[in-house]
């Protein structure tokens, strides 16, 4: 092995990491309660933002109130443009109303929002700062990047009289904040206003505003908003839309008294075949919000969403008292969340209200509310009676149309549960989903428990579980008996419930199942059996019913109970795998609240295949080497050979034995085992005679077959040796392993396996010492002389030479060493400096000096090697300056 060593002369380095560690965003704080709750709103908008005109989806949210949507959240030089999930059709009517929220933290706030109605994207947004997120570029050579197509009801926080707002600063508002209605795309330059502007105001761009009225920011308040269009046709049958009135209140305060919009406003067109008309018209509609240097928080409450219709999910349980809406005040109490457990019955009234004023128009066709029931359902209530929902036309939203639907809890749990009762429905063909409040439930385990399971006394499977049973036999006319089954089942109080009488405990057997032993536990005491008084048998369809009678439930009670019996030879030839759930019943009525699992299950054959009981044991022996650790079932030090010599002679045995419960003689079984890839089989017995063999290729696995064993009685036993070698080979790698069992088959029938041994493993070593060096340091001389020593600077408390010991004997070793080149220097090949390693005062570059000898059955592990006796000796005063290294040989040998 080689190792270089370094000696550095007049080089001093130093060096700097920086790092960046990004900040986390945190919630936008909303200071006072929106004064109105209401459905989830989060996702109903497609939200577009960008921070100094780039794209951003680091945007913070309030998280306190579910009907809050923000508009802006405090950061400089961004935009963001909000657009709800629906279109509106202009020819009907529409009406928004909203509450609207603006703050900041500093005395100015900046720079202000939208309520935009366009017929554009749901990717539409304008300029930053003054442009409110919703017009052009004021302060360009030419106006650009508006929203087009549309119409803005703005809410303008902070004047700029020199471009945009230069016609409003020049009416009676002068520089106040103000509301105003604006065409985003109609920006005109300030020449006709140059008389009443600053000189340095004039050739500006600006937006003309209509029905502006002064603006009270009202800091941190929630101010109502109400938005309404009434479309206007050509004709009276309303089938030409020309445009529409366009209403707006601020805080009850009128913007104007309507103002009349041209449809060609939002088509983008001042007139065509219908002069200036169409027929339909869809537009989004939501809200826009921008900043500069100045900063503000703004956002939107709704409590019931426009456009959509809107449901009030309230419920009840175990069909008493009034339905009511979660967290509401009923006779002066607030209501908690619906708490539900095991059996309790829960119904849920749904009231669907549609405002006539919602933009869609017509009827709401096929209304469902598929995805509460399906949440409901999976959380395990079952639906008994649904009451189907009818079209929903908008002109009957004065009276809501009511749905019930019932239910009762079938599964037990501890969970809490959000859901919506949200409505999906179509207008003209169009899909829409609109949300209802919030349902919160506790679901609370109860904890009178029962837990079960089922077991095959005379043939279990390897593919049996303690609740599923595979390739049961129940039994035919040529083998009458089946199988013996168990069930088993306990039933545990807590002590939360009180002390319960006459519980009956029922537990579904197969209807071919015949009960030969019942037996009872209290608490820890030893099983009883069961008199015949004590329980009946009836029969109910496919199952037996048995049920066991007057049980007594005192608190922190556990009871045990065990049913075993043969299956009869009336059994089906297939079964479905139907569940045998025992359950606590009192007046018969069942009030088990936990079962384990989802209940017994069993499959059955009639191939009487199944009925065979083979039992295997295997075990493995290195011939060659014992370990200390080594068992019957697994080694621990294999040598699976190498270049120099073979490995080790392993010796695999399995007992295989047919027992009493099986049928009386059996042939042509397979025996089926794994082995590794370069074990060569030398030898293969039963009992004391050759057999024949192959060696098969199965999922890129070797495994031995031996075909034809045969039993000719029950309760017969046969030994299989197989014996074998390891090739020198390289494949293996130190500490690798390898694990199998046998297998019994049936016919060369690779699925159907009678039995499996138990799991039998190999560890492999290769055998070796393994030792590594570390480099040795002599440090940054800024002078060097002739004959000077100098030390080591490593720290002397880690090893020298590290060890890692593979041999499986300790043998006596020997470790030497030498200096194989003079030190030379990467970087400049006329650099010179003249040095020797010397270990005790003798020089390494005479041949090779030995180092220390350690003896037999020594762990090389344990040992401790020391850096001091090594030094540098310098040859010469004239040395040019470098880094410079050389390469030292160390050699090991057995013995010394």
């Amino acid at each position: 092995m080689k190792k270089h060593f370094i000696l550095t002369l007049f080089f001093f380095c130093i060096s700097m990491l920086f790092f960046l560690i990004p900040t986390k965003s945190a919630d936008v704080k909303i200071n006072k309660v929106p004064p109105v709750s209401g459905p989830a709103i989060d996702k109903q908008f497609k939200i577009n933002r960008y921070v100094n005109d780039k794209p951003s989806g680091d945007f913070n949210q309030s998280t306190s109130y579910g009907n809050v949507q923000i508009i802006a959240d405090g950061t400089a030089a961004s935009k963001q443009s909000l657009w709800f999930n629906n279109k509106v059709n202009l020819k009907y009517s529409f009406s928004n109303n909203f509450y609207i929220y603006i703050d900041s933290n500093s005395s100015t706030v900046g720079d202000g929002l939208t309520f935009t109605m366009q017929n554009g994207s749901d990717s539409a947004i304008g300029v930053n700062g003054e442009s409110l997120g919703a017009y052009g570029t004021f302060r360009d050579s030419n106006y650009l990047n508006y929203i087009n197509r549309s119409l803005s009801l703005e809410f303008d926080n902070y004047v700029n009289s020199d471009y945009s707002d230069a016609q409003v600063s020049t009416s009676s508002i002068k520089s106040s904040p103000h509301i105003a209605i604006v065409y985003p795309n109609n920006a005109l330059k300030s020449g006709g206003l140059r008389s009443r502007l600053p000189s340095e105001s004039q050739n500006h761009f600006y937006i003309p505003h209509y029905d502006a009225i002064p603006f009270s920011v009202n800091k941190g308040n929630w101010v109502p908003v109400s938005i309404q269009w009434e479309p206007e046709f050509k004709d009276k049958k309303q089938r030409y839309l020309t445009g529409g009135n366009f209403k707006a209140t601020y805080n009850g305060k009128i913007v104007g008294s309507g103002k009349y919009i041209p449809i060609g406003q939002f088509t983008g067109k001042n007139s065509d075949s219908n002069n200036g008309t169409t027929k339909d018209v869809d537009v989004y509609w939501g809200f826009t919000g921008a900043t500069g240097k100045e900063t503000m928080i703004a956002a939107i409450a709704y409590g019931q969403l426009p456009q959509v219709p809107y449901i009030t999910l309230q419920y009840r349980k175990n069909e008493s008292g009034d339905y009511y809406v979660d967290g509401t005040t009923v006779n002066n109490k607030k209501m908690p969340p619906l708490a539900l457990s095991y059996g309790d019955t829960v119904e849920f009234k749904l009231a669907i209200s549609n405002n006539p004023n919602n933009g869609l128009g017509k009827t709401l066709e096929n209304p469902q509310v598929r995805n509460f029931i399906d949440q409901l359902k999976a959380d395990g209530i079952q639906i008994t009676t649904l009451s189907p929902i009818p079209n929903i036309p908008v002109d009957a939203s004065s009276e809501s149309s009511v749905v019930y639907l019932k239910g009762f809890v079938n599964k037990n749990y501890t969970a809490e549960k959000s859901y919506h009762a949200d409505i999906y429905y179509s207008v003209d063909g169009k899909n829409y989903v609109s949300p209802s409040n919030s349902l919160n439930v506790n679901y609370i385990q109860r904890k009178l428990l029962l837990t079960n399971s089922i077991q095959n006394v005379t043939n279990p499977n390897p593919d049996d579980t303690s609740n599923s049973l595979k390739k049961v036999f129940p039994g035919n006319s040529k083998n009458s008996n089946g199988d013996v089954i168990k069930f088993n089942f306990s039933i545990s109080n807590d002590g939360k419930i009180p002390g319960l009488n006459s519980v009956n405990v029922t537990q579904p057997v197969p209807v071919f199942f015949n009960t030969n032993n019942m037996y009872i536990s209290y608490e820890n005491g030893n099983m009883q059996k069961l008199m015949p008084n004590q329980y009946n048998v009836t029969t109910k369809g496919k199952f037996k019913l048995i049920n066991i009678k007057n049980i007594s439930m005192n608190n922190k009670n556990k009871i045990n109970f065990s049913i075993q019996g043969r299956l009869s030879n009336n059994g089906p030839v297939v079964n479905d795998g139907n569940s045998y759930i025992p359950y606590i019943n009192k007046n018969g009525t069942s009030i088990s609240d936990d079962i384990n699992g989802l209940g017994d299950t069993m499959e059955f054959s009639d191939d009487y295949r199944n009925r065979i009981n083979i039992l295997s044991k295997s075990s493995l022996k290195n011939l060659g080497y014992k370990d200390s650790k080594d068992t019957d079932t697994e080694l621990y030090n294999v040598f699976p050979g190498n270049s120099d010599s073979t490995g080790d002679s392993i010796e695999y045995k399995t007992l295989i034995t047919n027992t009493k419960d099986s049928v009386s003689s059996i042939s042509n079984l397979n025996y089926f085992m794994a082995i590794p890839d370069n074990f060569n089989v030398s030898e293969v017995k039963i009992d004391s005679s050759d057999v024949k063999y192959s060696i098969v290729k199965e999922n890129e696995t070797r495994n031995i077959l031996v075909k034809g064993l045969s039993f000719d009685n029950s309760n017969q036993s046969k030994v299989l040796t197989i014996k074998g070698n390891f090739d020198s080979v390289e494949n293996f790698s130190y500490n690798s392993n390898f694990s199998t069992s046998s297998k019994i088959l049936l016919d060369g029938d690779y699925e159907n396996v009678l039995s499996q041994s138990n799991i039998i493993k190999m560890g492999f070593t290769d055998n070796s010492l393994n030792f590594s060096v570390d480099d040795l340091n002599f440090g940054i001389h800024s002078h060097l002389y002739a004959n000077q020593i100098i030390n080591s600077t490593n720290n002397d408390s880690n090893p020298y030479v590290e060890f890692e010991d593979r041999r499986r004997q300790k043998n006596a070793f020997s470790l030497s060493f030498k200096q194989e080149s003079p030190y030379f220097d990467d970087e400049n090949s006329n650099a010179n400096f003249e040095g020797h390693l010397l270990y005790n005062n003798q020089d390494l570059t005479l041949g090779y000096t030995n180092y220390a000898n350690y003896a037999k059955n020594k762990s090389a592990e344990d040992i401790y090697i020391d850096k001091k006796p090594i030094k540098l000796k310098v040859y010469s005063n004239y040395n040019v300056q470098g880094n410079y290294k050389t390469v030292v040989n160390w050699k090991i040998k057995n013995g010394f």
